[in-house]
């Protein structure tokens, strides 16, 4: 089957955190069975993509896709069904209060907003090393920074330059956290 363009970019993203994550496995010399969650899991683009990578090195996966969205789960499972596929499974639920565990892998591509700081928590809480995660957006300290006190009006007016700074303020924050943990944090633009 052909890549549908509109899609290309998604695609893109994807075997570049497969990428990021096969460096990860590599490193944490993982083998087999490897227990994953993918936080924020959605139509389960990446959790399939990592479940065949892992199958395809014999690593005996376990993945399951989390997903607040009941009707993405159902699709997944369907999915998964229809394909006949082992050691994969969505369940629909909340970062904050799923029981998968004990965990080998965390990862969270584009969970909204304050998601992946749940999905960080939750790792970071569990000593789930190696996790992945490319945030989405970063509405709560830009609201935040709407009301901001002077100097910061001069900059956090416009809504680029909030956008941007909300960004910066909120992943450096996270790095910090996380390294504070003692997790090795890289900080990278996977996709430009």
């Amino acid at each position: 089957p052909a890549l549908v363009p509109a899609m290309a970019r998604k695609w893109k993203q994807i075997n570049r955190f497969v990428e990021i994550l096969s460096s990860a496995v590599e490193e944490a010399q993982l083998a087999g069975p490897v227990r994953v969650a993918d936080f924020g899991s959605g139509k389960g683009y990446l959790t399939f993509a990592v479940h065949d990578w892992l199958q395809a090195r014999g690593l005996a996966p376990r993945v399951t896709g989390i997903e607040l969205r009941d009707d993405m789960v159902k699709l997944c499972n369907a999915v998964i069904e229809g394909e006949q596929l082992s050691g994969i499974r969505f369940d629909q639920g909340d970062v904050r209060t799923q029981a998968v565990q004990p965990l080998d892998v965390m990862i969270a591509l584009h969970a909204c907003d304050t998601a992946t700081d749940d999905a960080i928590a939750w790792a970071v809480n569990r000593d789930v090393p190696p996790t992945l995660f490319a945030p989405c957006c970063h509405h709560d300290i830009q609201a935040q920074m709407k009301v901001a006190p002077e100097p910061w009006t001069l900059i956090s007016r416009h809504g680029i330059m909030r956008e941007r700074l909300g960004d910066l303020i909120t992943d450096s924050l996270r790095i910090q956290l996380m390294k504070l943990r003692g997790y090795r944090v890289e900080a990278i633009e996977f996709v430009g």
